[in-house]
């Protein structure tokens, strides 16, 4: 199994535009997004970053809602015709919730209020270029000698993987949410972006939340999004990931690692398409696709009352199991030969050459 962090080992620059005419803003971002693995251009009105989308490859745009020449929700607009999978990061000094909700609904990858966090610019724009690899770097499955380039690839023949092709192309025409367990490092996150690439909210957005990377409060404003002074911390409003996967996939890893007071709020999500943002007693409604993965098992959690058994039942209506590779019998050879195959290029650039592994390594 190569896994999606793989293939970060030979990402390009990223490639950023920003579409605002405030000086102050054009600057931060020049200093945030100077460093390696940036390539940064600002432009002062909604002509030029048109002009700009049209003739080169951009991989994030960071867009203000009032310009000289045009309101910025149209712009969106524009965005969204010329490439639909291009993530477009909203701000406004006008921190109004209707705002938020328009730009979210026309497609806004997130929404950040001004005067802009630095921490929070820089947090929204990663995971916008994670969500624009993910969206355009396909998964592939390989049986044989071939590797689709440019491709993560979920590989093996034996029967316990079949059994998950199977799986998979059961549930991804049902739009079902889809609970994905297996031991650590055996491939869930593939399976997930498989079934979104196979199911009717292919190219929509998909984004992924590692449930364990948030803390307290912030794993609620992470899903659902706050309201200003609604926790210690939040300054400003900000929208939450299932906000941003309107209409597409949200992936949550690892939903074992969620506080208890975080699952009930991901029944009534599942249950009614309808959640309440932190400090805010608006409900706001979701047409988003639940796909979530574990390596513990649930069903013990559940009993422990660790995790709540209506989130499971509600994700359970269909669970994939990845067996580990000690339980699939005729698989080493191939995972093997894939990963000499894809490194032998790094290995060759330092004067090496690897082209296949020893009988008696692989014994």
């Amino acid at each position: 199994m190569v896994s999606a962090e793989m293939t970060k080992t030979m990402t390009r620059v990223s490639r950023l535009l920003l579409i605002d005419d405030d000086p102050l803003v054009q600057r931060i971002g020049k200093q945030v997004f100077s460093g390696p693995g940036y390539e940064y251009q600002s432009v002062g009105t909604a002509t030029e970053g048109l002009a700009v989308l049209s003739r080169r490859r951009t991989d994030v745009v960071i867009l203000d809602h009032l310009l000289p020449d045009r309101e910025g929700l149209d712009v969106l607009d524009n965005i969204r015709d010329l490439d639909r999978h291009l993530p477009v990061l909203f701000i406004t000094a006008a921190e109004t919730s209707l705002t938020m909700i328009e730009a979210m609904k026309r497609g806004a990858f997130d929404f950040l209020a001004k005067p802009l966090d630095v921490e929070l610019l820089q947090q929204g724009v990663d995971r916008a270029m994670e969500a624009r690899q993910l969206m355009l770097t396909p998964v592939e499955l390989r049986s044989g000698d071939q590797s689709p380039p440019a491709a993560d690839i979920l590989i093996g023949t034996c029967p316990a993987m079949c059994e998950v092709y199977k799986s998979i192309g059961r549930v991804a025409a049902q739009d079902l949410p889809v609970l994905i367990v297996g031991e650590r490092g055996t491939g869930k996150e593939l399976v997930a972006r498989l079934i979104q690439q196979n199911g009717p909210r292919a190219g929509k957005p998909f984004h992924t939340v590692k449930c364990s990377d948030f803390n307290g409060m912030w794993v609620d404003s992470e899903l659902f999004g706050h309201e200003p002074d609604s926790f210690p911390g939040a300054a400003t409003s900000r929208s939450g990931r299932i906000a941003a996967a309107d209409g597409g996939v949200l992936l949550l890893k690892e939903i074992g690692d969620l506080p208890l007071s975080t699952q009930s709020k991901l029944v009534r999500l599942l249950r009614d398409k309808a959640y309440e943002p932190l400090g805010s007693r608006e409900l706001r409604s979701a047409d988003v696709t639940i796909l979530a993965t574990s390596s513990d098992d649930l069903e013990q959690s559940a009993a422990e009352g660790r995790f709540q058994s209506d989130l499971l039942y509600a994700l359970g209506s269909f669970t994939i199991r990845l067996p580990p590779l000690r339980e699939r019998n005729g698989d080493l050879p191939l995972l093997v030969d894939h990963i000499v195959k894809r490194f032998a290029g790094i290995h060759r650039s330092f004067g090496s050459e690897v082209t296949r592994v020893s009988e008696e390594a692989m014994s």
